[in-house]
Formats: structure tokens, C-alpha cells, sequence
């Protein structure tokens, strides 16, 4: 989604919309915020270690439900 810091989240217009579009044709797709945007726990940093993090625990939480 768009930078958290200014305003992003997964409930952006074009993300919502791509996520709709994408799960219609029958994709697998998930959405989050990260870290510390809507009701998301911890801080947002400006270098984005924490957001390649955050991105990291949302495969392994797919992976765990799917078999991928």
C-alpha cells in the first residue's frame, strides 16, 4: 500500500480494487497494513527494514495455510 507515513494503508482505493479484481479471477491474495498503520502494532521507519520484515511474517502466515 502507499507509505504509511503519508496516509497509505491497505485500504487505499487502488489496492482495494486490486485485491477484488485479482481474488475474482481466482488468485490467491492477502492484504495488511504494516507496522504502525491502522490498528497495525509497532512504528513505521523511513529506511523499510521493518516493513521487509512485516512482508516476511505475512508469507510465512500464508505459507502455514496454504501449501505453497
Amino acid at each position: 500500500h502507499p507509505y504509511g507515513p503519508l496516509g497509505g494503508n491497505m485500504d487505499n482505493n487502488v489496492v482495494a480494487a486490486l485485491f477484488r479484481n485479482f481474488a475474482s479471477k481466482g488468485f490467491m491474495v492477502i492484504r495488511f497494513n504494516f507496522r504502525g498503520v491502522g490498528n497495525s502494532t509497532g512504528k513505521t521507519s523511513w529506511r523499510g527494514q521493518g516493513e521487509v520484515d512485516d512482508v516476511l511474517t505475512v508469507v510465512r502466515y500464508a505459507r502455514e495455510r496454504v501449501n505453497l
